[in-house]
This record gives structure tokens, sequence and C-alpha cells, in this order.
């Protein structure tokens, strides 16, 4: 796999962050991550919970679906969302 973007943004339209699959609003700061592998390109948004919690338990190789993050330790991932998004 080839990163060809990987850079915080603000969202001008719904999206949905690739960790944890909830729907954000326009204006919320996601991170794109743009890349191609094996010819294909895709597009996936993180949201701060979803980026903080892989780098606290994940490794590099390591691949997931959508929604596995969260889906697979909603307790620990809960834990972490309340430290980096303490107003939802």
């Amino acid at each position: 796999m080839n990163v060809l973007e990987n850079r915080v943004v603000k969202i001008r339209k719904k999206q949905k962050c690739f960790g944890c699959a909830r729907e954000f609003s326009p204006k919320a700061e996601l991170q794109l991550i743009v890349d191609v592998d094996n010819g294909d390109f895709s597009r996936t948004y993180w949201c701060k919970t979803c980026r903080e919690y892989w780098a606290k338990t994940m490794g590099f190789d390591d691949e997931i679906l959508m929604g596995d993050l969260k889906a697979g330790d909603p307790e620990g991932w809960e834990e972490i969302r309340k430290r980096t998004e303490p107003k939802l």
C-alpha cells in the first residue's frame, strides 16, 4: 500500500469514520488518508478517538474493517473517547 495523502481536514459533507463507523457532520475535523493498494484507490476518514485508539492498541500491519475498532473493544474505545471527545 502506498499512502498518497495523510492530513487532518475539515469535512464539507457527511463522512463516516473508518474505525468506529460513526457519521460526522460538515465542519468536523477528521484525518483523511488516501492510498493505493494493488491498483485500487481508497479514501478513508478517521476521527480523533480512533486515531488515538489505533496508536495505543494496534500495530502497524494490523488490518480492520469499517467500525471494527469500536465494535471489537467497546469499553476500551469508549474510555479513549471520553478523554479525546469529552463533549459527547
